[in-house]
């Protein structure tokens, strides 16, 4: 089964935690085992894209922490024995209040099949919910109304590949593994699907409204 190195993006705001999570193996995913210092790079080049590229998309009270880098298998179970943790910075100018929905703004992604395997709901499309964003980056009819160049930037952060230790790592998402039910009583496991786009959809999200944490799978 091939494995993945998994992202856990931390950061906080008003005591709560707001994590987002990304994944990456090579262009052809194989059974890796876990390098600590591949992780070490690897969280490294996700924590400067997400500082240059995203953090200067929110509120400037979104506390950056850092991004904890472990090891999966396609089916989302951590298989490393522990995870390398890399402190996150980046800083903004936007010092608007916090809408007081704690609205986020959804980033879908559009996945490509990995492996059509019975049995697997192949993820073709996922997303990464960021925020919470401010009054003014939503207008009174929900619109997003975020500064020119946010979907250039949060593909550069989350769409492009990492060159470490000489390999290729390129983003995937993987599935969540649902539980046995009446029509399939051996439940739907995960699926894999590499990224090969992104979009920002235009309304921002009310399923998080209030202060929890907006995380994406």
């Amino acid at each position: 089964m091939p494995t993945f190195y998994k992202c856990l993006v931390q950061s906080s705001v008003a005591g709560q935690d707001i994590n987002n999570i990304l994944y990456y193996a090579p262009v052809v995913p194989t059974s890796l085992a876990f390098d600590p210092v591949v992780a070490d790079a690897l969280g490294d080049a996700v924590a400067s894209a997400w500082a240059d590229q995203i953090r200067p998309l929110l509120s400037n009270q979104v506390a950056p922490q850092l991004v904890e880098v472990s090891m999966v298998d396609a089916d989302g179970f951590v298989v490393s024995p522990y995870a390398v943790t890399v402190p996150m910075g980046g800083t903004s100018s936007i010092g608007d209040p916090l809408a007081t929905a704690a609205m986020v703004l959804i980033w879908k992604f559009n996945c490509s099949a990995v492996a059509e395997a019975p049995g697997h709901s192949v993820p073709r499309r996922s997303y990464l919910a960021i925020g919470p964003l401010t009054e003014a980056q939503v207008g009174t009819d929900g619109l997003i109304a975020i500064q020119a160049g946010a979907a250039t930037a949060l593909a550069a952060a989350t769409t492009e590949g990492h060159l470490i230790s000489g390999t290729q790592f390129v983003p995937y998402r993987i599935g969540r593994t649902s539980g046995p039910t009446v029509s399939d009583p051996s439940g739907v496991a995960a699926g894999v699907g590499r990224v090969v786009s992104g979009i920002v959809r235009p309304y921002a999200s009310f399923r998080r409204s209030r202060l929890r944490r907006p995380t994406g799978a």
